[in-house]
């Protein structure tokens, strides 16, 4: 799982020669992975190894990743959007194998003692982090505004779960169907009730029965409600 609490960029060296592109910083990191992992220059990440952490760089020629590079290709969106790609891929690589902090994207460093400086400066940070986050997954959620669409209205607490509500719209939705074509609803089908008292029950002919001891008469009544 990645953070947000992203490593900040590094003041970007200019020039010739080949920088060091972070992509985050972890506890440990599989030497296979790394292997198979393509970072910002087409060939492997590595990993630099200080104070119990664990970087993983990858090289970025300074022709295309240095300082005045940079600002001129941060413009290019075809540019920016490959090499986005490229340092979400290895961050995305780390996460499924354990806890990572991502640095932010363009975070280049001169070389490999400079990211150790880092990691040995914010080391109590990075390790907080990192507590934080092992054993959490990250999740990314999106949400769709259809238009037109009827909101569903909001079923009442208690109200019998998902099986109940799917009644009463099915409910809902016959009514206003009979009701829009004109028919009368639908009686009810045959029950039986049984009813307790003296009182004659509606519908039926009534039949008395005994009661128990110290108790009224029932009455019972069979045919249409």
């Amino acid at each position: 799982m990645s953070s947000t609490a992203d490593l900040l960029p590094a003041a970007g060296p200019a020039g010739t020669g080949v920088g060091v592109w972070l992509h985050g910083v972890t506890r440990d990191v599989d030497p296979a992975l790394l292997a198979t992992t393509v970072g910002m220059d087409g060939a492997a990440a590595r990993a630099v190894r200080v104070a119990g952490l664990v970087a993983v760089v990858s090289a970025a020629p300074l022709s295309e990743y240095g300082e005045e590079a940079l600002r001129r290709n941060l413009e290019d969106l075809a540019w920016l959007e490959r090499a986005a790609r490229t340092h979400h891929a290895v961050v995305a690589a780390l996460s499924r194998v354990g806890a990572v902090v991502p640095a932010r994207l363009a975070t280049v460093h001169h070389d490999d003692a400079r990211v150790a400086g880092q990691l040995t400066a914010r080391r109590a940070e990075l390790t907080a982090v990192l507590d934080r986050l092992t054993g959490h997954d990250e999740w990314g959620v999106k949400g769709y505004v259809v238009p037109g669409a009827t909101p569903r209205p909001t079923e009442p607490a208690g109200s019998g779960g998902a099986g109940a509500a799917y009644l009463r719209r099915r409910r809902a939705q016959l009514t206003a169907r009979e009701r829009g074509s004109g028919s009368p609803p639908r009686p009810p089908g045959p029950c039986t009730r049984h009813w307790r008292g003296t009182r004659r029950p509606p519908g039926g002919t009534p039949r008395r029965t005994a009661g128990s001891p110290g108790r009224p008469p029932r009455w019972r009544s069979t045919g249409r409600t």
